[in-house]
């Protein structure tokens, strides 16, 4: 069995922030959709998954899974009930948390 470590990419505070190189077709992106790439990606993924959102920004798959590991962003896949629903809510800056972070919420359906 194999085990696959994640990293991190934090700056130290004493330090400036620091942008990663992008590539062309990042930074077209970003100009056509006057968006971050961070709030551009998961809208375009849920909207057309991630072969359709390859496609859409004309980049292969394996990139979109690449621009998603350096944004930090992840994918989860929920197996829910005919009776269930989950609702995605964004947690608001907690003083000394830098990044931002999200958490699925269950929500049940009103009797």
């Amino acid at each position: 069995m194999s085990t696959r470590t994640q990293l991190k990419w934090e700056r130290p505070p004493d330090k400036p922030e620091v942008t990663l190189p992008r590539s062309r077709k990042w930074n077209r992106a970003e100009r056509i959709y006057h968006l971050p790439m961070r709030d551009i990606l998961p809208k375009l993924i849920r909207a057309n998954g991630s072969k359709g959102a390859a496609k859409v920004l004309g980049v292969s798959e394996y990139t979109i899974h690449y621009w998603c590991l350096r944004l930090n962003l992840k994918r989860i896949t929920l197996m829910l009930g005919p009776d269930e629903e989950v609702a995605v809510r964004k947690i608001e800056d907690q003083g000394d948390k830098e990044k931002e972070e999200w958490s699925a919420v269950p929500v049940m359906p009103e009797d």
